[in-house]
């Protein structure tokens, strides 16, 4: 079953209780709301009630951030990595191609070096 919502007067602070907190008590209620909001964990049904508790749920999101962050980062270099070295095989194919057809070779030994090039160069990945 569904409940209306219901609006009152009161504001978040209110409505929150945090007129009764200390200073830091408040601001750390407030780091904790936009830590959760912007690191997009969201907001679930287990929460940092106490300061303590809080601190730990920021400090838990900010290393998942870090976490995330490492292995999306470390993702992009592996798929640069194999980007550039696939170019850099291109490159050495296409300089002997070149080398060998102004030197007037026959274009099925270029064709076989070509092959044997890209043939050791998966052999040397693997």
């Amino acid at each position: 079953r569904v409940e209306s919502t219901r609006y009152s007067d009161e504001n978040w602070v209110e409505a929150s209780g945090m007129q009764t907190f200390s200073p830091f008590e408040a601001f750390l209620s407030c780091m904790y709301f936009a830590v959760t909001v912007t690191t997009t964990v969201g907001f679930g049904d287990v929460v940092g009630n106490t300061v303590a508790e809080r601190i730990y749920c920021m400090l838990c999101m900010a290393v998942g951030v870090g976490v995330f962050g490492a292995i999306i980062g470390e993702v992009a270099n592996v798929v640069t990595e194999d980007r550039r070295r696939f170019q850099e095989q291109r490159t050495r194919v296409g300089a002997a191609m070149m080398l060998m057809k102004s030197q007037g070779m026959p274009q099925a030994l270029c064709n076989r070096v070509a092959k044997y090039l890209e043939e050791t160069t998966r052999m040397s990945q693997s």
